[in-house]
Formats: C-alpha cells, sequence, structure tokens
C-alpha cells in the first residue's frame, strides 16, 4: 500500500509538480483551499503532510497548529520560499523538516523519501 501524501500551496503549478513526481510512488492529494486540507487531513490520514507558509487564506503556520493541536504527529515537510528567519524557525517547530523553494523536484522527492525510511 502506498503511504499518503497531502500537501497545500497557493501555487498550482507547484501542486502538479508535486502530483506527478510523488504520485509515481505515493498516494498523493493536494490543494490549495485550507478548509479542503483540513478536511483531508481529518479524513485522510495522511503519512506526511507538505505544506507552504505564506498563503492567501491561511498562513501554513496556522495550518500546522490546528494539524498539531489534534495531537497529530504526522510528519510535516515545510516547502516555503520565505526568508524570514523568524518565520523558518517557527515552522521547525511544529514541522520536521524545512525546504526553501524554487527547489526542483529532486529535491521534494528525496526529502519525501528520506522522511518515510
Amino acid at each position: 500500500m502506498k503511504k499518503k501524501i497531502l500537501a497545500i500551496d497557493d501555487d498550482e503549478c507547484v501542486l502538479c509538480i508535486m502530483e506527478k513526481v510523488l504520485g509515481q510512488s505515493f498516494d498523493v492529494m493536494v490543494t490549495s483551499d485550507p478548509t479542503e486540507f483540513l478536511s483531508a487531513f481529518k479524513k485522510s490520514s495522511p503519512d506526511i503532510i507538505v505544506v507552504d507558509l505564506v498563503m492567501p487564506q491561511r498562513s501554513g503556520i496556522q495550518l500546522m497548529q490546528d494539524i498539531r493541536a489534534t495531537g497529530s504527529k504526522t510528519p510535516i515537510l515545510v516547502c516555503s520560499g520565505s526568508t524570514s528567519p523568524q518565520m523558518q524557525k517557527e515552522a521547525l517547530k511544529l514541522g520536521n523538516r524545512f525546504l526553501r523553494k524554487p527547489c526542483n523536484q529532486f529535491d521534494i522527492l528525496s526529502e519525501i523519501e528520506s522522511m518515510v525510511a
């Protein structure tokens, strides 16, 4: 059975790349909508979560706080272009890894594979 990955990003191109690259080895669910993301999290119990930090409706920090508030220990990969040291520090308190954008498909795949190993 394939491991499940749930990803949220406000950039549809990033989501398409994740779906294409990760979909070969994982069961991938992607969305740009925070409400849909949280609903999918509750319903699907993903093995790994990928979160962007800076999004218009809700920040990745807020979404990770919501996830951690459920008691979930699901590994989180933060994939963001944010250069704010404070935001990165906060993200790593809630997430497990940080990957700076722009990143290529091999970086994302490598991080995910190491998280499920």
